[in-house]
């Protein structure tokens, strides 16, 4: 065949007769990729080998008949849904009943008028076309309904959680009279737990639903990355500091991305907030960064309790349940990790995750240095 146009449907034309296949390549070539087969073996390593929209069908063929190699397409599962038009000489009524019962969805007696046979592929590959997109909304649909699902469940049950403990706690303070200073700062510590979590969370939410909506503003500009570094640790200081874990930062003052700060801020302060609470006290917790070429690298490391190789494949996916309670019991949702994923993508940039259990896990993700 010519050279392939991407933005063209792919159809297959089996016939016999070189002759025949050059009269369809004359009247259709320009509008869609064309590929071409003498024999049914040949036509069906191209079946296999090359996503087709549509076959064009002889039926008088020596080695076997097109009503027998329709109905083996028809039985195989990778290929059924191709739809098929016969194209023949065999113009009686017992023919192009047989052809429908084979598993065609038209059927072309020779000779043939081009604007009819044009209207004809027109039309099946239209209807290819709008099945697809059919099928590509049905997947995003059934990906939107399990994140639907999933932040209904958080909302349902983290949210509520924490709010219900807070106010339990709450009504066991008014309920004693007799508490000591020490026993009263540690429920006031536990209530402090929860509000941070519930804050936290709301504060995601929020950003997602924003993100869904294409409602979030995306301002972007050159900003000092190691500013922001600075300012999420600082946030989380306490945090670190109630475990003694020792946060190094690493990034070079004169590094610059081009990307919205407030977005970045809120990807580093959950990478960071995370990679604190999966880490055992006494431990360590670094952020890095290097440029490589038009891009910037950064890498959030801990030396936490590492995640299952099976988690790691869907730790980005909030339809999943990814959410673990911390070293010291902190709560979690993943939905954290969902909504990094998306700010990034939203920069053009990449993120990944690498770890092993028991020796801590490395989150990584790339931004622009500047725009482009």
């Amino acid at each position: 065949m010519a050279n392939e146009n991407e933005s063209c449907g792919k159809i297959l034309v089996l016939d016999d007769e070189k002759t025949n296949i050059d009269i369809i390549k004359n009247a259709i070539e320009g509008d869609y990729n064309l590929y071409y087969a003498l024999k049914p073996a040949d036509a069906l390593m191209i079946l296999k080998r090359i996503n087709v929209d549509l076959l064009l069908l002889d039926i008088l063929m020596p080695e076997m008949d097109g009503y027998e190699f329709c109905r083996n397409i028809k039985n195989d599962e990778a290929l059924k849904n191709i739809p098929v038009i016969f194209i023949t000489g065999k113009n009686d009524i017992a023919s192009v009943i047989k052809g429908f019962e084979a598993g065609a969805v038209d059927y072309i007696t020779k000779p043939f008028e081009v604007p009819e046979l044009m209207a004809r592929v027109r039309t099946q590959m239209e209807l290819q076309g709008t099945k697809r997109q059919l099928e590509n909304t049905n997947k995003a649909l059934i990906r939107l309904n399990a994140t639907k699902d999933r932040l209904f469940s958080i909302i349902g049950h983290d949210l509520r959680g924490s709010v219900g403990g807070i106010d339990s706690l709450l009504q066991f303070l008014l309920d004693t009279n007799d508490m000591g200073a020490d026993e009263m700062r540690r429920y006031i510590k536990e209530m402090k737990s929860y509000a941070s979590f519930a804050g936290d969370l709301l504060e995601n939410l929020l950003n997602w639903a924003l993100t869904q909506e294409n409602r979030l503003e995306f301002n972007r500009r050159s900003l000092s990355l190691s500013a922001i570094v600075r300012q999420c640790s600082q946030t989380l200081g306490l945090a670190a500091h109630a475990k003694n874990i020792t946060v190094k930062d690493s990034v070079d003052e004169g590094i610059t991305i081009y990307a919205d700060g407030d977005m970045i801020m809120t990807v580093i302060r959950n990478l960071l907030s995370n990679a604190i609470k999966f880490t055992h006290p006494g431990g360590s917790v670094s952020i890095s960064a290097s440029e490589i070429e038009d891009c910037v690298k950064i890498s959030v490391a801990d030396t936490g309790v590492g995640i299952a190789a099976e988690k790691l494949k869907t730790i980005f996916n909030t339809g999943k349940d990814n959410s673990t309670g911390g070293t010291a019991g902190e709560k979690g949702t993943g939905l954290g990790l969902f909504l990094c994923r998306e700010l990034i993508e939203k920069h053009h940039g990449e993120i990944s995750a690498e770890s092993e259990e028991g020796k801590g896990s490395v989150f990584i993700f790339t931004l622009p240095k500047q725009k482009k």
